[in-house]
C-alpha cells in the first residue's frame, strides 16, 4: 500500500532592470498516484484559510501539526474524480477514488503570494557587449528568509533560460564549409586534408 503526493509551485514574475516586482502570478498544481488493494475513498486536507483551527488527524492519539503558512484558493480546478459536491459541504475536504497505479493531477488553483516579501528566488542577469563579443552573466540567489523558515532545501536541475534578440543569433553561430567530391579527391593528393577532421 503507497501513496504519493507531489505539489508543485508555478510562479511568474515580471520585473524591472531594478529589481522590482511589476508582474507575479502564482500557480500551484497537486499530483497524486497510488497502489492501493481495492478502490478506497481518499481524503485529502490543504492549508486553506477556510480550514483554519480545523485540523484534525485519523489518530486521535497524534496531535496535528501547526502551521502559519495559510493560503486562499482561487480559480480552483479539480479532475473529474474528485467529489466537488462534497468539497463545497465539507469544509474543503478533498474526497477522491483515485485510479491505481495512475499519476493524476488532483487539483490546481491559483493564490495570491505575500506582499512586502521577497521572492523565494531571484535570478539577476547581465550583459556586456565588447565589440563583436557577448558575455552574459546569471547570478541566482535564496533570500536568508527563506532559508530560515524552510532550512536548506537542495535543488536540482536548475535552469536559466535567457531569451536573446533574433539579431543576436549569428553572434553564436559558426559557420562551416562543405567540400566537393572533387575538392576532397585534390586535397588528399596534396596532402592538404586531415582525414581524422568532420567535415560539415
Amino acid at each position: 500500500e503507497e501513496c504519493q503526493l507531489t505539489a508543485v509551485d508555478e510562479v511568474y514574475v515580471e520585473q524591472d532592470e531594478d529589481g522590482h516586482i511589476e508582474k507575479q502570478i502564482c500557480r500551484v498544481r497537486v499530483f497524486f498516484i497510488s497502489f492501493l488493494t481495492g478502490m478506497p475513498q481518499v481524503e485529502l486536507g490543504v492549508n486553506d484559510m477556510t480550514r483554519m483551527g480545523l485540523e484534525v488527524v485519523g489518530r486521535h492519539d497524534i496531535l496535528p501539526v501547526p502551521t502559519e503558512q495559510w493560503i486562499r484558493y482561487e480559480d480552483i480546478e479539480f479532475h473529474h474524480v474528485v467529489d466537488k459536491k462534497a468539497f463545497e459541504a465539507e469544509d474543503h475536504i478533498i474526497k477522491f477514488q483515485p485510479p491505481d497505479a495512475c499519476y493524476i493531477e488532483v487539483m490546481r488553483f491559483r493564490t495570491r503570494p505575500p506582499k512586502a516579501r521577497e521572492l523565494p528566488i531571484q535570478a539577476r542577469c547581465s550583459f556586456q557587449i565588447i565589440g563583436q563579443k557577448v558575455e552574459i552573466k546569471a547570478d541566482v540567489m535564496i533570500p536568508y528568509h527563506a532559508t530560515k523558515a524552510w532550512g536548506q532545501v537542495p535543488c536540482e536541475d536548475v535552469a536559466v533560460r535567457i531569451p536573446l534578440p533574433e539579431c543576436w543569433i549569428y553572434q553564436f553561430r559558426t559557420e562551416k564549409h562543405n567540400m566537393s567530391l572533387s575538392q576532397v579527391r585534390g586535397a588528399l593528393s596534396t596532402g592538404n586534408i586531415n582525414l581524422g577532421t568532420r567535415m560539415g
